[in-house]
């Protein structure tokens, strides 16, 4: 009767221990099982990941982020396959998610994710989240409210990784934590191929490109574009990480943010960019193309000689007429696409001014 009461008793206090392997061994199995290393999170098999209620001996970062565009989460989409690099590092070194040097550290990566506005999990509310991504670590224990914030920098790229992995290794006390970049076979083949052809051409053509180079006309179209691109908002857009197009709340995309002055997607710029472009063409073709025909017709005049006919004295394109139909086709080309510039302005903010009605075959 003693021996029963004591078995029971051993077996009521190794629950515990049977719980706490058997949530360490859920973990590990789903993060070695799971894409990249990195469990998916959810509110069903959050207490499972957690070990709640007892104590975990392994710490967990988790990532909380959205796929969804209606946030246009920029940082989200980049960030997202810096993280699973993150968490395919640790995986490729230590399959059983334990440190190689120090035996009694474990690390466990998960990610959860918003799918949409309207249907926010639960784990996220837990934590008081008021903006995404958010990398979160949660050290070994049963205290799910002591935690550290990881900062992810805006700044996207192998410096970022390198940050957060460092981050990491602090705050774990994992040494032996590497990273491991894949190798860029594309970029790499595409780098010799641009060096060997550029090579090539210039000792089989080294006149024509010294040519090309010294050319005025060249340095000047390149000022212009890089002009351009400056007074469009590309700068911004680069800084600021904006993204490319967002979407309204029926789900379809827009390529402005109306109403927003101080805010503005990224192909808005190049939108912008293109019309700076074509004005400037336009503005360039009646300024030096324009006269040049018409300067030719009283050359040829002036220089006509009595024996002998001139094909360029009758020729219709060098003549007033045809000047004077270029002069005012350049002119309308150039009205409408400043109406329709003014438009997109009028998009942007109130804006008083109208350009006649042909802004309304520019409207939206």
């Amino acid at each position: 009767m003693m021996f029963g009461k004591g078995l029971l008793t051993g077996l009521v206090a190794a629950i515990p221990i049977f719980q706490a392997v058997l949530g360490q061994e859920y973990a590990v199995n789903a993060a070695k099982q799971s894409d990249h290393g990195i469990i998916k999170l959810t509110d069903e098999n959050f207490e499972k990941v957690f070990e709640l209620p007892n104590k975990r001996s392994y710490g967990v970062a988790i990532l909380f982020t959205t796929n969804n565009m209606d946030f246009n989460c920029n940082t989200c989409v980049k960030f997202d396959p810096e993280f699973e690099l993150i968490a395919q590092s640790w995986l490729q070194d230590h399959p059983e998610l334990t440190s190689n040097e120090k035996p009694d550290l474990q690390l466990v990566f998960a990610r959860t994710t918003i799918d949409s506005p309207k249907n926010i999990p639960a784990i996220f509310r837990m934590f008081k989240l008021q903006q995404i991504p958010k990398l979160l670590y949660f050290p070994p224990g049963d205290d799910i409210e002591h935690f550290e914030n990881i900062d992810i920098p805006q700044e996207d790229g192998v410096e970022r990784v390198n940050y957060i992995v460092n981050w990491i290794k602090v705050l774990t006390g994992i040494p032996d934590f590497a990273l491991h970049e894949p190798t860029d076979w594309t970029s790499l083949f595409l780098t010799a191929f641009i060096v060997f052809t550029s090579v090539y051409l210039f000792r089989k053509h080294t006149d024509l490109i010294l040519g090309f180079i010294n050319s005025k006309w060249i340095w000047t179209l390149g000022s212009v574009i890089f002009i351009i691109f400056m007074i469009s908002g590309y700068m911004f857009t680069q800084m600021r990480q904006v993204p490319i197009a967002g979407s309204n709340r029926n789900g379809e995309i827009i390529y402005f943010a109306e109403g927003e002055f101080q805010n503005q997607f990224g192909i808005e710029t190049q939108i912008v960019a293109v019309f700076y472009g074509i004005l400037t063409c336009l503005t360039l073709f009646l300024i030096k193309i324009v006269p040049g025909f018409d300067t030719d017709a009283t050359v040829t005049e002036n220089n006509n000689k009595p024996n002998k006919k001139s094909k360029r004295k009758n020729s219709f394109m060098n003549s007033p007429y045809f000047s004077t139909i270029l002069a005012v086709s350049g002119a309308v080309l150039l009205y409408s696409f400043f109406a329709a510039y003014t438009n997109i302005y009028g998009m942007k903010q109130a804006y008083p001014f109208t350009l006649f009605k042909i802004t309304q075959l520019f409207s939206h």
